[in-house]
């Protein structure tokens, strides 16, 4: 019986293993990509009062605004968490309806990045506020772009946008995120003023050009080693 019961647990683990279906290059690469974005978001977004986009965006304005009206004081920044918590219904959503394995790498890349962004502290390193907002986005672009590259996703959006892309063949992950940061940052615009609002729209604007450009170039190397 033992026996049994260990041959049980060690064919579990191998379909644990090729769930996961990663090596140790693609995991250094989630934590760095994460950590550039991280990094990014606390040091040259968040100490200027600006707002990222998607469900990060949101969950921004959540964290404001408990902050302000409800005079919530705690020494992180606990946007992060918000944001790993409303990813939640989106992780079983992944699992339902995309790749098993995008769904693990994602979870591993949301749960790395809560972490960080409660660890890193939330400073400002440059006065200039459109100097913050340039460098953010190529940081923060470039971070994202390596977790892409990766096989992963940074959820939100782009978990119910992949999923209704699937069902009709107009919807896109990019027209999802659009029409959330119109939200996203209206929203700011009208509770934190116009210039808030603008600034945040300038960040994203770099911060998905470094992305499209450093995926554009992952999806070029693939077809070079597969042609």
């Amino acid at each position: 019986m033992l026996k049994l019961s260990c041959l049980k647990e060690r064919d579990k683990m191998k379909k644990i293993i090729k769930l996961i279906d990663w090596n140790i290059k693609d995991v250094i690469k989630m934590l760095i990509g994460s950590i550039m974005f991280c990094l990014a978001v606390n040091i040259f977004v968040v100490p200027n009062n600006l707002y990222t986009g998607g469900v990060l965006g949101i969950a921004q304005l959540i964290r404001s605004i408990i902050v302000d009206l409800f005079n919530f004081k705690i020494s992180f920044d606990f946007s992060g968490i918000l944001y790993y918590v409303m990813n939640i219904p989106l992780f079983f959503l992944a699992y339902k309806k995309l790749s098993k394995t995008f769904f693990v790498r994602t979870l591993l890349v949301i749960s790395i990045q809560t972490v960080m962004l409660s660890l890193i502290p939330t400073t400002a390193v440059v006065d200039d506020v459109l100097t913050n907002v340039l460098v953010g986005g190529l940081l923060g672009g470039a971070g994202l772009g390596i977790v892409l590259s990766t096989g992963a996703s940074t959820g939100g959006t782009d978990i119910v946008g992949l999923v209704l892309a699937k069902k009709n063949n107009q919807l896109s992950v990019g027209k999802l995120g659009l029409c959330v940061n119109v939200f996203t940052f209206s929203i700011a615009g009208i509770l934190f003023g116009l210039e808030t609002m603008i600034y945040s729209i300038v960040y994203s604007f770099v911060d998905s050009l470094t992305i499209d450009k450093m995926h554009e170039q992952n999806i070029c190397s693939t077809a070079l080693i597969f042609s």
